[in-house]
Order: C-alpha cells, then sequence, then structure tokens
C-alpha cells in the first residue's frame, strides 16, 4: 500500500475538514456521491439535511488528536493507493431531532409537563 500526500491548495484558498459522525438514529446512510447539505455551520447547533429530505441536528466536539482524511483509489493491477486528503480535529455529532427521534407522542409529553409546571407555579400556596 502505497500512501501519498494531496497536492497543496491553490494560493488563497484553503480547505477545511471536518468528520461528520451520524448517531444510530439515522437509519440510512446516505450513497457514496449524494449530495449533502448542511446548514448553520457558523451556528452551535449546524443542521445536515439528507437526499431523503430528512434533518439531522448536529453538535461540534473537539477530537482528542487529529483524524486523517483518505482517499483510497484501486490500482488497474489491483493493489490500493492510499492518499491523504487532509487532517482535522473537529467532529459534529448529527442524530435526529429530539421531537422526531420520540415521536409526536412525546412532544405532546412535553406541552402537558410545561403547562402542569405553570398551573403550579400560578396556584396560591
Amino acid at each position: 500500500m502505497e500512501v501519498e500526500q494531496a497536492a497543496a491548495q491553490p494560493p488563497g484558498q484553503e480547505a477545511v475538514y471536518v468528520v461528520l459522525d451520524l448517531q444510530d438514529g439515522v437509519e440510512a446512510l446516505p450513497e457514496p456521491g449524494a449530495r449533502l447539505q448542511l446548514e448553520g455551520m457558523e451556528t452551535q447547533q449546524p443542521c445536515l439535511r439528507l437526499p431523503d429530505g430528512s434533518r439531522l441536528v448536529g453538535a461540534f466536539e473537539e477530537t482528542v488528536g487529529a483524524q486523517l482524511v483518505l482517499a483510497d483509489t484501486l490500482g488497474p493491477d489491483g493493489s490500493h493507493r492510499v492518499e491523504l486528503v487532509g487532517h482535522t480535529d473537529k467532529r459534529i455529532t448529527f442524530s435526529r431531532p429530539q421531537q422526531e427521534a420520540e415521536g409526536p407522542d412525546a412532544e405532546l409529553a412535553e406541552v402537558g409537563e410545561a403547562a402542569a409546571a405553570a398551573a403550579a407555579a400560578a396556584a396560591p400556596p
């Protein structure tokens, strides 16, 4: 196996790599080459829209050490060529929004609990 470093970025352009970690609540992983839409990367909770239209909410994490981004290509003779594309210490862990993960009944329960707490706070001692 041969390892090479990718060509340098053109002047003035810097590639930034982030690992996207999809949690167990994601039933179907996107196909390689699928178009993903990232929203709110400048916020604390970025969103990821998958090709099927589902939405995942993320949280940034610092990794312990660097994670390497590699490209593995198969040569005509069947040998693997691994190329170092970049590295990162950033990861975004994505999962289904809490309400979607628990279903519509969980949302109704939260509304009921909030109403009960408000009623208890308004009741005379």
